[in-house]
Parts: C-alpha cells; sequence; structure tokens
C-alpha cells in the first residue's frame, strides 16, 4: 500500500504540472471554481492520474477533459456483442434513474441523431478486468473543449452476479463526466467507486450538484462565508 501511495504521489508532481491549466468551460466554470487532483489504480493495478474540479470533499468530482455538453445521452447497443436482454433491461433501467435531475438519457437504436454523441453500450467477458462495468474514452474521443465526440460502455458478464440497475446509473455518471469518489465518507453518493455504496441513485446533495456543472445548469455562482458554491457545493478559485 505504501508502495502504491508513493507512485501515486510521483504521478501527481508529475503530471500536475502537464494538466495544471485544463479549462473546459472557461467562460462559465473554470474561471469560478476550484480544481482537485487525484490519483487512482484502475481496473489492471495502473496507476491513473485525474484532474478535474470539485473533489472528495465536496462530494462530487468531474472530468474536465472527458465530459459530455449537455443534459441528453444517446446509445445503441452494439452489433456484434450487444448486450444480453437482461443486460439490455438493466441498462434501459439504469438510465432512468438520471430523470429526476433532468437527465435524459436514451437508446436511439439504429436511427440517426443529428449532432448527438451516441455512444456504444456492449458486453465482454474478461476475468483480468478487475471491474463489473466501465465508460472508456480515450485521446481522440474528446473536442477542443473536452466535450466527448465518442465513448463506450462496456459490461462484463465475468462479473454479471455483480451487475445491476445502480451499476449502470453509475456508468452513465462517467457518461456525462463525473469522476468515481473514494473517501469513506462518500458511501452515500452514486459515484462512490467502490461496490459498498450505499445509493442506487443520482443524490441531490452530492451527484446531481457535480452534474448541473457539467451540463450547465446553472449560470451564477452564488458564494457562502466558507467559500463555497450555494448551488453546485463547488469550492472557490
Amino acid at each position: 500500500m505504501r508502495k502504491r501511495i508513493l507512485v501515486c504521489m510521483a504521478v501527481l508532481f508529475i503530471l500536475a504540472i502537464q494538466y495544471a491549466s485544463i479549462n473546459a468551460h472557461p467562460s462559465t466554470q473554470s474561471h469560478l471554481l476550484g480544481n482537485y487532483s487525484h490519483c487512482h489504480y484502475d481496473e489492471f493495478g495502473t496507476p491513473v492520474f485525474v484532474s478535474g474540479l470539485g473533489g472528495e470533499h465536496v462530494k462530487w468530482g468531474i472530468h474536465e477533459d472527458h465530459h459530455t455538453n449537455g443534459t441528453s445521452l444517446y446509445y445503441r447497443f452494439a452489433s456484434q456483442t450487444s448486450p444480453s436482454a437482461a443486460n439490455q433491461m438493466k441498462v434501459t433501467t439504469g438510465a432512468t434513474y438520471w430523470r429526476e435531475c433532468g437527465g435524459y438519457i436514451t437508446n436511439v437504436g439504429t436511427a440517426y441523431v443529428p449532432g448527438a454523441v451516441v455512444g456504444l453500450v456492449e458486453d465482454i467477458y474478461d476475468s483480468r478486468l478487475q471491474m463489473v462495468a466501465g465508460v472508456t474514452c480515450n485521446n481522440g474521443d474528446d473536442d477542443s473543449m473536452g466535450h466527448r465526440i465518442r465513448w463506450k460502455l462496456h459490461i462484463n458478464t465475468y462479473y454479471s452476479q455483480y451487475f445491476s440497475n445502480a451499476t449502470i446509473a453509475h456508468e452513465f455518471g462517467h457518461a456525462y463526466g463525473l469522476n468515481d469518489l473514494y473517501s469513506a465518507a462518500n458511501k452515500d453518493t452514486l459515484m462512490y467507486g467502490i461496490s459498498d455504496r450505499t445509493v442506487v441513485a443520482p443524490q441531490r446533495s452530492s451527484d446531481i450538484k457535480g452534474w448541473r456543472v457539467i451540463t450547465g445548469q446553472h449560470t451564477t455562482h452564488t458564494f457562502n462565508s466558507a467559500g463555497f458554491c450555494t448551488d453546485c457545493g463547488g469550492p472557490r478559485r
């Protein structure tokens, strides 16, 4: 564990310089809200550096390099690796969990949606991956503002017994651009990145605040005496 912590510290030190100025929303968010950085290990045990807005202390985090540009997400099931009927039902149900806050996640099938970014949802089977499901968005999958132009959601059927509606709701949070949280104090958030989270849907006191920053659901920022934005929870820069 100590070795992992030291590796993460080294990654943060080196990469923080490279990503010191990430402004996905320079006119509305980044010039007002503070940044955070953290390092965690991916499904292969490789240290991953993440930079963005928010943080563990405000119970939401945003990846400024990879996020959507609105309240709507569109997806279709992959043709060759389409999820099983049971998994498709969970995807459909998990998508509805974002509807209460104004998020619309729609299966477009084979339809063409002009100007829309349509993600691909598929089943995979890989015992090497330490994940039930995951969203991937690689270099080149975003425009110059950090907005996604393509993404994939993988359902790892090796862990099918652990796949649930809540799992897919969590992954759609990643598709929007929310980061995992790892502090035990954040088990009561949908974006808590470990399986013992205590909620199954996005929470108004945490997940939805970060979602509103991503989707531009507020255009003003009012800060209280403690320096926190009262409508999104983010800290003043």
